[in-house]
């Protein structure tokens, strides 16, 4: 279950204007998985840190936006020490334990860095709905 998102860096880079066609790239991962205990209202808890990356970058060359973070987790001792067993030997994850995280990442950081790139005047890196006209649609089909 995770109980806490935290962003520990943002770097936003601008290095030139939005003209023709641009490519935006976006990348996801996690970078590590760390054991901590915590101590929640007097009860102590064994949580994973699993830490990520998310970037998206415009080419060629105009923009990028970084986001580094973690998310605490708080697992069964099991399911915990079979994902770090997992991570040290390939560093995969099994999927249903690594969902849940890439969701939480995509969600928070998508809408984060849609904010960012606004302010330094990037065009979105996903798409919006758009509102077409009756005969537009009706063209199309």
């Amino acid at each position: 279950m995770i109980v806490n998102f935290l962003l520990e860096k943002i770097s936003v880079e601008k290095k030139k204007d939005v003209t023709g066609n641009v490519e935006v790239k976006n990348k996801t991962k996690i970078t590590d998985l760390k054991e901590q205990t915590i101590d929640a209202l007097g009860n102590k808890q064994n949580t994973l840190n699993v830490y990520f990356s998310f970037s998206i970058t415009y080419e060629p060359n105009i923009a990028s936006i970084l986001i580094e973070g973690k998310i605490i987790d708080v697992m069964d001792e099991k399911d915990k020490k079979a994902v770090l067993e997992s991570w040290k030997k390939d560093s995969k994850i099994d999927p249903k334990y690594s969902s849940p995280w890439m969701n939480a990442i995509l969600s928070r950081c998508n809408v984060k860095a849609l904010s960012l790139g606004n302010d330094i005047n990037l065009p979105p890196h996903i798409p919006f709905p758009r509102l077409a006209k009756k005969g537009q649609i009706e063209k199309k089909k």
